[in-house]
C-alpha cells in the first residue's frame, strides 16, 4: 500500500473518531477540530518518508493526546 493509500484508509477510518475523543478531551466540540487535523498532518508526514506502523489506532490516539494544548 502506498503511503497515501494508507493515510487515505487512516483518515476515513479515524477522522471522526479522533475529533469526537479530542473534542471530548478539550471539553468542547468545536476545540477539537484543530487538534485533529494537526494530528492527521503529523501523521501524514511520518507515512510519506515510509514508515510503516504497526499500530495505527493507537499510535495516532497517542499524536492526538500528545499534542500541545
Amino acid at each position: 500500500m502506498t503511503p497515501d493509500a494508507e493515510f487515505k484508509a487512516l483518515f476515513r477510518a479515524y477522522q471522526q473518531p479522533i475529533t469526537a475523543y479530542l473534542s471530548q478531551l478539550l471539553s468542547n466540540a468545536e476545540r477539537g477540530a484543530y487538534p485533529a487535523q494537526e494530528t492527521f498532518l503529523r501523521a501524514y508526514r511520518v507515512l510519506a518518508r515510509g514508515v510503516q506502523v504497526e499500530h495505527p489506532k493507537e499510535w495516532l490516539y497517542c499524536i492526538a493526546t500528545n499534542l500541545p494544548s
